[in-house]
Parts: structure tokens; sequence; C-alpha cells
């Protein structure tokens, strides 16, 4: 496992750099979909709520 890496953002020629970081997160947690400032705000995907799992969904053939 890696260390985190830390950027602090002393000026602007840091934010190039820290972006980087957070766009790798994002990647990685797979929800860059979901903040990336570069996608027109019309084609962002939804979040939808998950449905409440119930016995039949989690196990069908449970009594």
């Amino acid at each position: 496992m890696t260390s985190p890496t830390q950027v602090i953002l002393t000026s602007s020629s840091d934010w190039l750099e820290w972006f980087q970081l957070i766009e790798t997160a994002a990647v990685n947690a797979e929800v860059w979909d979901y903040v990336n400032p570069n996608v027109a705000i019309d084609i962002i995907p939804t979040c939808t709520e998950p449905e409440e799992p119930t016995f039949l969904t989690v196990k069908p053939d449970a009594t």
C-alpha cells in the first residue's frame, strides 16, 4: 500500500498537481463521472437511491 501524497496549495503552481491527485482518487473510487468539472452539467449521470433489500432479493429461496 502506498502512503498518501499531500499537496499544500501555497501558490497557483500547485493547483495542477493537487487536481491530478483529486482526479486519481475519484477515478479509483469510481466517482469521477459525477464530480468531473469539465463535463457539462446536463450530461453528468445522476445517482439513484438503491432499493432496500428484502429476504427475496437477498436469498430468493428463503422461507
